[in-house]
Formats: C-alpha cells, structure tokens, sequence
C-alpha cells in the first residue's frame, strides 16, 4: 500500500482522536463562568468569522472511504 505517513489510517485517526479530545474538554466546561465565556466567545466568533469553528471538522466530517477499483483499474460505477 502506497501511502505518505501523514495520510495513513493511523495518521488519521490520531488527528480525529486529537480533535474530539479538545472539542469534548472545550463542551465538558461545568463552571458557570467559563460556559458564559465560551458561549460568548463562540457565537461571537460565529458571528465574525462564519464557517470558522465548523471548517476545523472538514476532514472529518467530509470524508469517504476511497473508492474500489476493478482488475482492469477503472473505477466502479456508482
């Protein structure tokens, strides 16, 4: 299997395992405090940069699995 080192399934999985880590600290937050600071800080980079916090999910949320090819190397018809 030809496939660079930072594209390999472990080199993936460690990127999304990464994410979810910082994005389940970030959500688990109990301190009235900090959950105000966040929600303020989140819908107002919502508001100035739109896209900006779901553009960090690119990777994850738009992948598919690659695509089978037959013998002959073409690809299979969807």
């Amino acid at each position: 299997m030809d496939v660079e080192p930072c594209g390999s399934p472990a080199a993936s999985s460690t990127a999304i395992v990464k994410q979810a880590t910082q994005t389940g600290r970030m959500i688990a937050v109990t301190s009235p405090a900090a959950v105000a600071v966040r929600d303020t800080a989140i819908a107002t980079l919502s508001r100035l940069v739109p896209g900006l916090l779901l553009g960090s999910f690119a990777g994850i949320a738009d992948w598919r699995p690659p695509e089978r090819t037959y013998a002959s190397g073409t690809a299979h018809p969807s």
